[in-house]
């Protein structure tokens, strides 16, 4: 259990049950708190970003590899944010629905009024394939771009050249 004090983020736990999903901790005062994970990084992760700066959209493309750490993804059950210098989007948990029982899993709609569709694709060997198009683009982005992408609590970042269209 993390609690805010001096504008910094403590940790105050003195006990956890997962099982029963008890957090338990003791301060001081009476601030904000927030229960938070540790993101389990990706093995490894490839990536590219287009920009169309002429249609406002942007496309992300990305393979990645879950860690030794992880407990595996999920995605009908958890959230993904996609986020690229000062632009992102966030495609809340239960948002994905699976096609078939060993399908890729999709997503269409509006988030935060943007056209959004991604699709996730689990393989065998525990890679994932991701691809994403939004048409709220941002007209620029640095070159290089930091490209996070984190799924549940699993996580990646890599540093990418935008491929810009005008």
């Amino acid at each position: 259990m993390m609690h805010y004090e001096s504008a910094a983020w403590v940790d105050r736990t003195t006990s956890a049950d997962a099982g029963n999903m008890i957090v338990c901790g003791s301060v001081s005062s009476l601030s904000p708190f927030a229960l938070m994970v540790t993101p389990k990084p990706f093995t490894t992760l490839s990536a590219s970003v287009d920009l169309q700066q002429h249609k406002g959209n942007i496309s992300v493309h990305a393979s990645f590899t879950l860690g030794p750490g992880s407990n595996g993804v999920a995605p009908a059950s958890e959230g993904l944010l996609d986020q690229a210098a000062a632009w992102s989007v966030f495609i809340p948990a239960g948002s994905f629905a699976q096609s078939g029982k060993s399908g890729p899993y999709h997503f269409s709609g509006t988030i935060a009024g943007a056209q959004v569709d991604a699709t996730l694709n689990g393989h065998n060997t525990g890679r994932w394939d991701f691809d994403l198009s939004a048409d709220n683009a941002p007209e620029t982005l640095p070159d290089p771009t930091l490209l996070t992408i984190t799924l549940g609590d699993d996580r990646g970042g890599i540093s990418v050249h935008p491929v810009i269209h005008h």
